[in-house]
């Protein structure tokens, strides 16, 4: 077992497809109930996995907070242990935005600029 990916993404492939999940170039081989099979894949421009799971509405209230939690890293400790993980290595490798601020970030991958929009 590789990790979870946002079923959504899943669906919206089919057999054949090639994708990038945890460091790899996958191809979907098929899905049965809840697991998703696939091969190794070499594939020179394969699908970049976007994840709807930041797409839910958050009222102006919660989104402060969220905010005002992301940029203060003495809150940090407040959070699940992955996200407080996964705020020091952006912090380490990029930079958080502060409370007010917006963040959009940008990769190269084949032909085709990926990005990444943090609030």
């Amino acid at each position: 077992m590789l990790g979870k990916i946002e079923e959504g993404f899943i669906e919206n492939l089919s057999p054949g497809d090639t994708f990038i999940f945890a460091g790899n170039t996958l191809r979907l081989e098929g899905m049965r109930e809840a697991a998703c099979y696939v091969s190794n894949a070499y594939d020179s421009d394969p699908k970049v996995p976007s994840y709807l799971g930041g797409s839910f509405p958050l009222s102006t209230y919660l989104a402060d907070l969220v905010r005002e939690m992301l940029s203060d890293t003495k809150l940090w400790k407040r959070l699940p242990t992955q996200v407080s993980e996964w705020l020091s290595i952006q912090k380490e490798h990029s930079i958080l935005p502060k409370k007010n601020e917006l963040l959009i970030e940008t990769f190269p991958r084949g032909e085709i600029l990926y990005g990444c929009l943090s609030v």
